[in-house]
């Protein structure tokens, strides 16, 4: 019953993920069979009223909506939720460059922006072994999704950091790897622990640095530097009828050297250095640089300087008389080491108490 209220207010925030809700819907009706089997239910009333109170909640999630597209839109058929390219794109991307794009690309890989979901494929198998009804649900509820967004003109979400279509896919894979975290305390020679451990610690740096880049340099900052110094495209921004590419930004998608995390990387080693080297020196530094010498960026100190999502660093970097910058440094590593403590501690004692994925 609460998992079906969370689902409907699942698809009153995103109307896309009523494509999830067959499964969850089979899932429940398995479920509720097995508790039926086991004498769970002495009568069939009980069945019906939680059946009643499992469909409730779509009917008043639907009938919001219309209420809210009618007063927003003038008509209860219309969201807003259209391709924004005149409607002529739609559901146009080829759904192999759209998974590819989701997966594998450069610049928008889930498994780049969050690198512990590579376990997610070590534990698989073990996992479908151990719990064939919840790997039924995770694929069930997770590929329509996946599939329709991959087929999206605008798989790759916009201009923000990492790929926001896909964080629901982050939990479900961290589910799906819990077998292989297990693995760790296998009775292994010394060597071969030590390499495994060595292994998920390097995943888990990877990830605290990944997500420090996304949080030291402002994202716009990057797509502002591209579209006005770099004329890498004729038309950066779609025209009908002048441009008519689905994708604004294919290099960033694809291409290594313009990869978001190799540009934030490099903006945060520019920042930091911005004080000692000149325009020329920054300019040729950037990794598309070695791609095409006439792609050197003529201006690149207005896109320097780390986010103030964190105003303390201001006072803090004044205080230590040196750039404002090292403050906000400071102040993200030790949040991050105190995380990474935490974080540490509560896996230790995980593995060491450790469960099957149905626990």
């Amino acid at each position: 019953m609460a998992a079906a209220w969370a689902a409907a207010l699942m698809v009153l925030c995103k109307s896309l993920f009523l494509l999830a809700c067959p499964a969850l819907v089979a899932y429940g009706y398995w479920a509720a069979m097995e508790r039926k089997q086991k004498g769970h239910w002495s009568a069939n009333g009980k069945l019906l009223y939680l059946i009643i109170m499992v469909v409730l909640p779509f009917f008043l999630v639907a009938a919001l909506q219309l209420w809210y597209n009618n007063l927003r839109y003038g008509s209860v058929w219309l969201s807003g939720y259209h391709d924004g390219r005149g409607g002529q794109f739609g559901f146009s991307t080829p759904l192999l460059v759209g998974l590819y794009g989701i997966f594998l690309s450069s610049g928008r890989s889930l498994f780049l922006y969050s690198p512990p979901c590579i376990l997610a494929l070590v534990g698989l198998s073990r996992f479908l072994r151990g719990v064939p009804a919840e790997t039924g649900l995770i694929a069930g509820a997770s590929l329509p999704v996946v599939v329709a967004y991959a087929k999206w003109w605008s798989w790759h979400g916009g201009w923000e950091w990492g790929t926001r279509f896909y964080l629901f896919l982050v939990p479900l894979l961290m589910w799906v790897s819990v077998p292989a975290w297990s693995c760790i305390d296998q009775p292994l020679s010394i060597g071969l622990r030590r390499l495994r451990q060595t292994m998920l610690a390097l995943l888990i740096i990877a990830s605290l640095g990944v997500q420090t880049l996304g949080l030291l340099i402002h994202p716009g900052a990057y797509w502002a530097l591209t579209a006005r110094e770099l004329n890498i495209l004729r038309y950066p921004v779609y025209e009908q009828g002048v441009w008519d590419i689905r994708d604004d930004t294919p290099l960033t998608h694809f291409v290594p050297e313009f990869s978001p995390l190799a540009a934030h990387a490099w903006m945060v080693w520019a920042t930091l250095n911005r004080h000692r080297l000149d325009d020329r020196a920054l300019a040729t530094s950037a990794p598309w640089y070695s791609l095409n010498p006439q792609w050197a960026p003529q201006n690149v100190r207005p896109y320097l300087g780390f986010d103030m999502w964190f105003f303390f660093g201001d006072v803090l970097g004044t205080r230590l008389g040196g750039d404002k910058s090292i403050g906000y440094i400071m102040i993200l590593a030790s949040v991050l080491v105190v995380l990474a403590v935490c974080c540490v501690f509560k896996l230790r004692r995980l593995i060491t108490h450790a469960a099957p994925p149905s626990s």
